[in-house]
């Protein structure tokens, strides 16, 4: 497949996959909700939004999160993939449920003091223009707190590929440094950004890929 930092599939694709997964999706989102999770507990103690975005919320379990920890703040989710928000909706933890893209947000400037994105913005081709987004949607001192999947992602299922038939078959990642240089470069301050392993294990194939 071509690679993240040199564009996507068809978003067309990316979002109807995610729709068709929308029920099952929880089911099988063990390292989404650890990598979530972890994203949540890493934002500022003192800090209290009066206004978030979860951007690309999926079936909303952050959404509805970020509502527990800030129920008295304006609330959005976001998602390009419209079975997830119709999913979403109806479970609630937030006001409104948008569907939209991160690299073109459909939001007025200076409107959010947060927001949120856990494992959304690998699907984006072109990462500066989600941080320049974020910086334009963002009021003065808001904060954008994100996780992403990076080079390295998936590497036992690549190799084994590569030992079958020679080709890959998984998606390729942006390299930790391409995420450091886009965020140097966007007028924003960076307070924090690192690379961390999470290991999973799967008793076969199938689950894995399932």
């Amino acid at each position: 497949m071509t690679e993240l930092i040199q564009g996507l599939p068809d978003k067309r694709q990316v979002a109807a996959s995610f729709s068709r997964a929308a029920g099952s999706y929880d089911c099988v989102a063990a390292l989404q909700r650890k990598v979530g999770q972890q994203l949540l507990d890493a934002l500022p103690a003192g800090f209290k939004p009066l206004s978030w975005l979860d951007l690309g919320c999926g079936t909303g379990y952050f959404t509805r999160a970020l509502a527990q920890r800030y129920p008295l703040a304006c609330s959005a989710g976001m998602d390009i993939a419209e079975g997830m928000l119709v999913y979403a909706r109806e479970l609630g933890g937030a006001k409104f449920f948008i569907g939209g893209d991160a690299e073109s947000l459909p939001l007025a400037a200076q409107s959010r003091q947060l927001i949120f994105s856990s494992l959304a913005v690998q699907w984006c081709g072109d990462f500066a223009a989600v941080l320049s987004e974020a910086r334009r949607v963002l009021e003065p001192g808001g904060l954008f707190a994100f996780s992403s999947l990076c080079v390295g992602t998936l590497q036992e299922l690549r190799d084994s590929w590569q030992a079958v038939d020679g080709m890959v078959h998984v998606n390729r990642f942006r390299q930790l440094e391409d995420y450091q240089r886009l965020c140097a470069a966007s007028n924003m301050q960076v307070l924090h950004l690192e690379r961390q392993a999470e290991v999973l294990h799967f008793i076969d194939l199938r689950q894995l890929t399932g």
